[in-house]
């Protein structure tokens, strides 16, 4: 068994250089890695010089500039997946944040993936669902320029004015659509949509049919470029629109601890190890590493031991 981790990272390149190397012992995983483009000095840290000449480490080159809510997610998490892919030799490819960490050993990794080999594991709701909020179809049918805005500000040197132009560029597009209802696209013909976390574990075969999807369909990538948090659609409804839809398990192999009414994570502490180890899931997220020390080298000591 060998898994291809793709890995968007884009800060803490001691917590990434921690990650790789828990990974790494005792299989044949290949690891990608995408680091924001804006994280500038991340490749400089001398805390990655113990990965950085490993053969089965890729940093990539082609890198894009990472902003919250735009598509620039997708667009990394697709370099990473066509890089994987062009190599080929792997089973699963799974999709891990620099702040993720295996709470199982790597032998039990391999040995879950050996014995569901040809299973898609993406957790997914099929939207409008209660479950994501009233708001939830916006996303879709508004027209959304999350990636340019941000470009734009970053390039006025306004950046850090981000949270307070969003909130006024977003009440400006509802108002838009409340009083002229007819500018709301629809979806794409045939397509029915899904919504989900971004993290995923997909085989060869369904990583491929991905990649060579999008390049025979470039109308699927322009609807949801302008989409709002499209790396939480994107996949979720091309796999599930696919003929692999009757293959996908509905769960990321991820213990994350969502607060309510919580835009992202909560930082996992040691307040959380008991039921990180009680999870059956292979991977949690997401750790900080200042707030997480502990509970990290706890977890090293926990898996190492398995």
């Amino acid at each position: 068994m060998r898994i291809a981790y793709l890995i968007l990272a884009h800060q803490y390149p001691s917590q990434l250089a921690d990650l790789v190397t828990m990974l790494s012992h005792g299989n044949r995983s290949q690891f990608y890695i995408h680091v924001d483009r804006k994280s500038e000095g991340f490749l400089d840290s001398p805390t990655l010089e113990t990965i950085k000449n490993c053969e089965n480490v890729t940093f990539l080159e082609d890198r894009v500039g990472v902003y919250w809510g735009g598509f620039s997610i997708v667009e990394a998490t697709l370099q990473l997946l066509r890089k994987a892919v062009d190599e080929g030799g792997f089973q699963y490819a799974v999709l891990l944040s620099g702040q993720d960490f295996p709470i199982k050993s790597n032998g039990y990794i391999e040995s879950f993936f050996e014995l569901n080999l040809g299973k898609e594991f993406i957790s997914y709701v099929p939207l409008p669902s209660d479950e994501w909020g009233a708001r939830i179809m916006e996303r879709i049918e508004y027209y959304w320029v999350v990636d340019a805005l941000y470009r734009f500000l970053d390039n006025v040197g306004a950046g850090k004015y981000r949270k307070q132009v969003w909130h006024v560029y977003a009440k400006l597009i509802r108002s838009v659509y409340k009083y002229v209802p007819n500018l709301k696209r629809k979806f794409l013909p045939g397509f029915t949509p899904y919504g989900g976390p971004n993290w995923f574990a997909i085989s060869f075969h369904c990583a491929t049919y991905v990649c060579e999807y999008i390049q025979e369909h470039p109308e699927y990538c322009r609807f949801f470029a302008h989409t709002l948090n499209s790396d939480e659609l994107f996949l979720q409804t091309l796999i599930l629109n696919s003929p692999f839809r009757d293959c996908v398990v509905n769960d990321a192999l991820r213990f994350i601890d969502w607060e309510a009414g919580a835009s992202s994570p909560r930082v996992l502490t040691c307040e959380d190890l008991n039921s990180i180890v009680a999870s059956d899931s292979l991977y949690a997220r997401k750790f900080d590493q200042v707030k997480s020390r502990e509970v990290l080298e706890k977890l090293k000591s926990h898996v190492t031991a398995q």
